[in-house]
């Protein structure tokens, strides 16, 4: 694996369009998605807890092993990836 810009490894994000199926609607439209709609509009979020919230409101009798994982992949979408 390549280098970073900042000299440690690269990154590499594995994007996927509902199994294929918002493939066409992603590439046409020029953006990334990722569903959760009942989530709400997560513009301008800017931590992990404000998310969790959001989830617990929504699902609040989801399991917490479910909701670490939706949580943590909207956090590093929201926060990490560049």
């Amino acid at each position: 694996m390549g280098n970073g810009s900042e000299g440690g490894p690269s990154k590499i994000w594995m994007v996927r369009a509902d199994n294929g199926e918002s493939t066409e609607l992603c590439v046409s439209g020029g953006f990334t998605g990722l569903g959760w709609t009942d989530l709400g509009d997560l513009t301008g979020v800017d931590d992990r807890f404000e998310i969790e919230e959001r989830y617990r409101q929504v699902w609040p009798d989801e399991g917490s092993g479910k909701r670490r994982a939706v949580v943590g992949i909207h956090h590093r979408f929201l926060l990490e990836m560049r």
